[in-house]
């Protein structure tokens, strides 16, 4: 995604289904490519990574 007050902020967004997948990702090939392109980069760059976790469903709790 390209920030709308930046034309140089680029965000970059993706899903895992299991942390073993994402493991995964970070030893491969495609990210290799993606930590490289760092160099092009007019600015460091910053990296986060979050964690979700599926919801409970609870007792009396109406779904929206």
């Amino acid at each position: 995604m390209q920030s709308m007050e930046n034309e140089n902020e680029l965000s970059l967004l993706a899903e895992w289904d299991t942390r073993k997948n994402f493991m995964r990702y970070l030893h491969s090939k495609n990210f290799s490519v993606l930590r490289g392109a760092k160099s092009l980069l007019q600015e460091p760059y910053e990296m986060m990574y979050h964690t979700v976790i599926k919801p409970v469903e609870m007792e009396g709790v109406s779904k929206g």
